[in-house]
């Protein structure tokens, strides 16, 4: 587990840096040794798993999207049904893994979005195929990663999901560990931002803590600028903003109080503090990002 989570942080560096520079690479780098981490990316649990193949997914999405500029059947083939092998291992690591598929829709959504040259008919094949290629390889994939599913994969495949539906439902009932709308907030900032990063209890560690929302939403709203104008690297920015904001938001609204259900919130905020935190420094210094180290 713990390598998975070491070649996750890998990836993830390299993205930080292709969509930042290096500054921000060190930055995610040296954050993510922190004891959130320790703890859950090293257990005999799931989460390493999950966080392994939702980066891989944004590496294959990228080329995926890539694979539509080139306008080659085959290739646009290969990289949708690769996806969707991906979205089903990740779902067999949590099944909230399966939010990959929906951060592919919403890509694709977007990438067809900046090819207005494309005819209608075009960008609704090219859409239509790739997503039902990926729909079925991710079943595949994700039955047959699995072999209790093999006898009758139809109905345990939907008890799983009722099973979880329950466990969730009892979790909810007969816990402590409830959030109260009125608690959310601040809990989001202690399990995002205080507690991964070792921030001490204080007037000091919260106003510290809200700095860092601050320099993350500046990194959120830069990233959603770079999605919605033209620039070369347009599928890759595509692919982290789909995959960040769909993974990332729905944790956010859990209602239960458990640190490694913030796993997705903990690592895309540090992404953004970091790439945002770089655009900061860029800008006081007056110095393009690219050339920032």
């Amino acid at each position: 587990m713990a390598v998975l989570a070491s070649l996750s942080f890998f990836m993830m560096t390299i993205l930080t840096i292709k969509t930042g520079n290096r500054l921000a690479g060190y930055l995610f780098l040296t954050l993510t040794y922190n004891h959130y981490f320790l703890l859950h990316l090293r257990r005999a649990m799931t989460e390493s798993s999950l966080l392994f193949f939702s980066t891989i997914f944004v590496f294959v999405l990228y080329m995926m999207l890539s694979s539509i500029n080139n306008n080659t059947s085959t290739k646009l083939f290969y990289w949708a049904s690769a996806l969707g092998i991906v979205v089903g291992l990740a779902g067999q690591s949590k099944l909230n893994g399966l939010a990959c598929g929906i951060a592919a829709f919403v890509a694709l959504v977007l990438k067809l979005l900046h090819m207005p040259k494309l005819s209608m008919k075009r960008r609704f094949s090219i859409f239509f195929t790739t997503m039902t290629l990926s729909f079925f390889t991710t079943i595949v994939s994700f039955i047959g990663s699995y072999p209790f599913l093999y006898e009758e994969p139809f109905r345990r495949t939907g008890a799983t999901f009722l099973v979880r539906y329950t466990v969730m439902q009892s979790q909810s009932e007969n816990t402590y560990d409830t959030i109260s709308a009125h608690e959310r907030p601040g809990i989001l900032l202690n399990q995002i931002f205080r507690h991964p990063l070792s921030i001490a209890e204080s007037n000091w560690g919260y106003a510290t803590s809200l700095l860092l929302l601050i320099i993350t939403l500046y990194g959120i709203a830069c990233f959603t600028s770079k999605v919605f104008s033209k620039n070369n690297q347009i599928d890759l920015y595509i692919s982290i903003y789909a995959t960040s904001l769909i993974l990332a938001i729905p944790p956010l609204f859990t209602p239960l109080n458990w640190d490694r259900y913030y796993l997705y919130p903990v690592i895309f905020s540090l992404f953004y503090m970091t790439t945002g935190t770089s655009r900061w420094v860029s800008k006081c210094l007056k110095v393009p990002v690219t050339r920032l180290l």
